[in-house]
Parts: C-alpha cells; sequence; structure tokens
C-alpha cells in the first residue's frame, strides 16, 4: 500500500492530512525608474523597490506572520488543536531543533504554536527574488525587484 501526504514526520506511521492549506502565488514587480542609478546621486531622492515591496508585505502581514485582515484566519476548533497537539509530541515539538541556528527562537509563543502556524494559519513566505545584485555591486538604485 502506498500514501503519499503531506508533512509526513516519520516512516514509523500512517500521517492523513484533514485538509490543505491553498496557496495564492503570485509574483510582484515594483519598477521605480528606467535603469540603475549610482546611489551617491538618487538615494534618497527617487523610490527603492526595495522599500516599495516592504510596504506591500508590511499591510498583509507583520514580520511575525500575524495577517493584519481576519477574513482569512479561521478559528481552529479544540479536536483539531488536540491532534496537532498530539503530532507536536510524537514529532519532538514539529521538529523545530532540525535547522534553526543557535539562539534563533522560533515564531510563536511556543512548539504548539508555532506547529498550528504552520498546519493552520494562513502564511506569507518570498520563495524568490530577482532584481538585487550581489555583494560584489557597487553603489547602485536598482530599478526594479520582482518577488514570487
Amino acid at each position: 500500500m502506498f500514501c503519499l501526504d503531506s508533512m509526513a514526520a516519520d516512516y514509523q506511521r500512517m500521517w492523513v492530512t484533514k485538509g490543505l492549506k491553498g496557496v495564492a502565488m503570485l509574483t510582484v514587480k515594483v519598477q521605480t525608474h528606467e535603469f540603475g542609478v549610482h546611489s551617491g546621486n538618487f538615494s534618497g531622492r527617487i523610490p527603492d523597490p526595495t522599500f516599495v515591496h516592504r510596504y506591500f508585505m508590511d499591510q498583509l502581514c507583520d514580520i511575525y506572520g500575524n495577517w493584519k485582515f481576519s477574513k482569512i484566519d479561521e478559528s481552529i476548533s479544540e479536536s483539531d488543536l488536540a491532534k496537532i497537539d498530539q503530532m507536536r509530541q510524537i514529532t519532538q515539538n514539529g521538529h523545530m531543533d532540525m535547522c534553526l541556528l543557535e539562539g534563533v527562537k522560533p515564531v510563536g509563543n511556543d512548539a504548539l504554536d508555532s506547529l498550528v502556524r504552520n498546519v493552520w494559519k494562513p502564511t506569507l513566505t518570498c520563495i524568490g527574488t530577482d532584481g538585487l545584485g550581489d555583494l560584489s555591486s557597487g553603489n547602485v538604485v536598482y530599478p526594479s525587484l520582482t518577488m514570487k
């Protein structure tokens, strides 16, 4: 028997998803001028696409992923919360320790809250950018920034 599912935390038991969060993927390109210009001449005089993107993202949610409008954030039932807590216990707090650097704390009040944010709450993640120079770039205000 084969069972393909999202977030199978181990291979010792069958994991079944009650429901999946949807994905709304968009690519946003902000362009404020035609070509890259020297920051010494234009910084502070023309809008930087990076800050325009930051402003756009700030309208949606705060830096912790808390949405600023409640229509998309559905409440969680006690039974669903209990199931997520059981998953947290089985997976040793949802595998939170496997990728964080020393001293970095996960988002959320505790391991259960972090897991609820991951499997139940709406989230916003930037998965790619285009338009930023590399660290060897000169003093240039880039004309555009695209984020997905």
